[in-house]
Parts: C-alpha cells; sequence; structure tokens
C-alpha cells in the first residue's frame, strides 16, 4: 500500500475596506487543513479570520494566486474547495 503526502501553501491576503491605517491580525498566526484526496468539491476546509486593531472595521479576504482548486469568501473567510465546472 502507498501513501502519498502532498504538502503546499495557499497564501490568504487581507485588507479593510475602510481606515487603512489600521492594522490586522490573524486570530491564528497559522492555520493548518488536511484535505482527504476524494473530499466533495466545494467543501469548506478551515475559516481564517482576521481582526483590525479597533475590532469594528470590515475586513476582506482574498487569495494571492488565482487557483483553480480553492477560494476563499471575500467576506466571512469561509476557504473552500472550487466546485468542478462542466
Amino acid at each position: 500500500m502507498f501513501c502519498y503526502v502532498h504538502v503546499g501553501m495557499v497564501v490568504v491576503h487581507v485588507g479593510m475596506s475602510t481606515l487603512p491605517s489600521q492594522q490586522l491580525r490573524f486570530v491564528n498566526q497559522t492555520y493548518t487543513v488536511s484535505v482527504a484526496e476524494h473530499s466533495a468539491r466545494g467543501t469548506v476546509l478551515v475559516t481564517v479570520l482576521a481582526r483590525a486593531s479597533n475590532g469594528t472595521v470590515s475586513v476582506i479576504y482574498s487569495l494571492a494566486d488565482g487557483d483553480d482548486i480553492f477560494d476563499i469568501n471575500h467576506n466571512s473567510g469561509l476557504f473552500f474547495l472550487l466546485p468542478l465546472t462542466p
């Protein structure tokens, strides 16, 4: 029996819709996710969360590079497998 392990990294950018001078911090320093080989597309893998120092600023999430496997909800931070496109 063979076991294949693929390790990768996805960079998530955060920004603010207002007050660009505020500092943002992720709630966790790193987020580690395991994805089963046969996971259904659309499966939510993790929610990343960042907060502004004053706690009142809307945070916007995006991925560093275009990706055909993963996506992130720009408002909630839900990180998920993209659905298959026909």
